[in-house]
């Protein structure tokens, strides 16, 4: 991906989230579908960087992984800061954030460098009010909540690029097994 070879980037990673749905694995399911939606989002195809991010989730529930939680959060606030939904890009920063700390794992660098960037335009276009409600609002809502905002589509989604047929959808289509925490986020 580093180097610029989308097609083949996306060829490989639909491969490979194709090959961990036969499998059964959710780790890997949910690191293929995850990377898949990261390419999607550096491509500029944000409706399909949603549909692998939510596989992504999808796959991680059984498992109950709060930092693979973080990981999709932090790519669904990167997804809804250039689809310009911006209230919800801050909840989700905020939520994955929050789980972040939770765990007593800071994020990379890099990636808060990252999601800083992403997220600049969106905290620019919002009032003061507006943020802070959106803050406070991720911070009421359990992780069962967050996560089913951040798998569904959000409106402001749209501007494909005209990348290769690889990125259609893959053989996994419905993951999602019932229940997750339904804790707040708020780390004690």
């Amino acid at each position: 991906m580093r180097l610029g070879i989308w097609p083949d980037a996306a060829a490989h990673l639909t491969e490979s989230l194709d090959l961990a749905s036969e499998l059964g694995v959710p780790t890997w399911i949910g690191d293929a579908a995850n990377n898949l939606a990261v390419l999607c989002l550096e491509t500029g195809d944000l409706q399909h960087a949603q549909e692998a991010n939510a596989q992504a989730i999808a796959a991680y529930r059984p498992l109950q992984d709060h930092l693979k939680f973080a990981g999709c959060l932090e790519t669904s606030a990167r997804i809804a800061a250039k689809g310009e939904a911006n209230e919800a890009a801050l909840r989700f920063a905020t939520a994955a954030e929050s789980l972040w700390e939770l765990e007593g794992t800071p994020p990379f660098p890099w990636l808060m460098s990252q999601l800083d960037r992403d997220l600049a335009g969106a905290r620019d276009s919002l009032t003061h009010e507006q943020a802070e409600r959106a803050i406070a609002s991720a911070r009421t809502m359990t992780l069962d909540e967050i996560l089913l905002e951040a798998t569904r589509p959000l409106p402001a989604l749209g501007g494909e690029v005209d990348l290769p047929q690889t990125i259609v959808r893959s053989k996994v289509h419905d993951l999602d097994p019932p229940g997750i925490s339904a804790k707040p986020f708020q780390a004690s």
